[in-house]
């Protein structure tokens, strides 16, 4: 029986943003904000900046709710983790500033 590789799933260290059901479509396709360890000295308002343990991150790192992009899901090869649901309302909140939702 050959391994099938897991769905990523909405709040999981990619930053998965799109919702479940988009991600296991046959789009193949994923709604993220990048995750990234570089980052000034002053904090701009739509980062969101996180620490280790969470999510599996292994560096101080910032989610970048202002780049939002949508990737194939093919890029994605190893699940790291999941943030916490404090931080995923966060990512929400700003979002649906960003997009005016």
């Amino acid at each position: 029986m050959a391994h099938e590789k897991p769905f990523p799933k909405r709040g999981e260290i990619w930053l998965i943003v799109s919702v479940d059901g988009l991600n296991k479509s046959p789009w193949g396709l994923i709604v993220v904000c990048p995750i990234t360890t570089f980052r000034k000295n002053k904090p701009f308002r739509l980062h969101i900046l996180i620490s280790p343990p969470e999510g599996g991150i292994r560096q101080t790192s910032i989610i970048r709710c202002d780049q939002v992009k949508s990737l194939s899901i093919q890029r994605f090869s190893e699940r790291w983790g999941t943030v916490n649901a404090d931080i995923l309302k966060n990512v929400d909140f700003i979002l649906k500033k960003v997009l005016g939702l």
